[in-house]
């Protein structure tokens, strides 16, 4: 038992192919509600599984518009059936590892948020005509100051 959890903790931090981008517009279903494709490879990175479930959950689990507020409830649920399926849908997950994989996913959330806006301005300094404007620059700075300011206090 100890071994598997060491061995799922390590498949979790490992780098594997992810797509980085992972948002609705990106995702085919059918009439059925199954998903039948994803779009939008460019992006795909060898990265740890917490980054592509940190765009997923702040993407899919946003509660305004603009997107920049993750609606933490829905989040939580989401963890805690990742967790179920991580240890084989028969065990349950303390509830402290999935605060810990809570706060993990919000600091990788706010990472990639900074990550965004730094992009953002090294496009108006370095390649102007892809630059994506201020707006995009706010949006950014704005969803990394939420989610450090009260997706940890929830």
């Amino acid at each position: 038992m100890w071994s598997n959890s060491i061995q799922q903790k390590t498949n979790i931090i490992r780098s594997y192919p992810i797509h980085r981008n992972l948002r609705p517009s990106k995702v085919v279903w059918s009439r059925d509600n199954c998903v039948v494709a994803l779009l939008d490879f460019e992006n795909v990175n060898h990265d740890t599984l917490w980054r592509d479930l940190a765009v997923c959950l702040s993407t899919f689990c946003t509660s305004s518009s603009p997107s920049i507020i993750t609606d933490v409830d829905r989040m939580r649920i989401f963890i805690e059936e990742y967790m179920k399926q991580m240890s084989g849908g028969t065990a349950r997950v303390s509830s402290q590892t999935e605060q810990e994989v809570f706060q993990l996913i919000v600091d990788e959330i706010i990472l990639c948020a900074c990550e965004d806006f730094t992009l953002i301005y090294w496009q108006y300094i370095h390649q102007r005509d892809k630059f994506q404007g201020l707006k995009a620059m706010e949006f950014y700075y704005k969803r990394a100051l939420w989610h450090a300011e009260h997706a940890l206090k929830k």
